[in-house]
């Protein structure tokens, strides 16, 4: 029985020390009011006593490019990398959070070594509310209002309205 623990306990150590260790697991970016991408890196080492080689990462929407620093999978004991992940924030406001899948050699293919998340922190320049009205089908043709603010102190010029 001893025996047998001690065996569970090797391997446990074993793989737990495979991993890659993230200076951040979650890092916070404030995106300008203008801006289309925001950028974001993860920095991480190799603090294991042998070779880790990336398998594979993905980010879980396409709205995020994910790259490896020089395309490098495999890192040496003690051996740095980045991954940087550009969000393009399209229609997003407010707070969002995105996640980057990570697996090394060895994982489960449905279980990442790491999950990293990038919380976008978006102004809200362009207010609405409600954000959907609706009119029931067969039903009366009510009037209903929508009310925009503007949050920036700047001028908004509005170029084209559609419905």
């Amino acid at each position: 029985m001893i025996r047998i623990a001690c065996m569970l306990l090797a391997l446990a150590t074993g793989t737990h020390s495979a991993t890659l260790q993230f200076a951040e697991t979650l890092r916070e970016v404030h995106a300008p009011a203008d801006a289309k991408t925001v950028t974001t890196d993860f920095n991480f080492t190799n603090r294991s006593n042998k070779p880790v080689t990336i398998s594979r990462y993905e980010s879980a929407c396409s709205c995020m490019k994910v790259e490896i620093s020089d395309a490098k999978l495999r890192y040496a004991p003690g051996e740095s990398g980045t991954i940087r992940a550009e969000f393009d924030m399209g229609n997003f406001s407010g707070e969002v959070d995105k996640t980057i899948a990570l697996w090394v050699e060895g994982d489960p293919k449905d279980k990442p070594s790491i999950t990293l998340i990038a919380r976008v922190h978006i102004p809200v320049v362009i207010a609405i509310e409600p954000k959907t009205l609706k009119w029931p089908l067969n039903g009366k043709a009510d009037a209903q209002t929508i009310r925009i603010t503007i949050n920036d102190p700047k001028p908004i010029h509005i170029t084209k309205i559609s419905s």
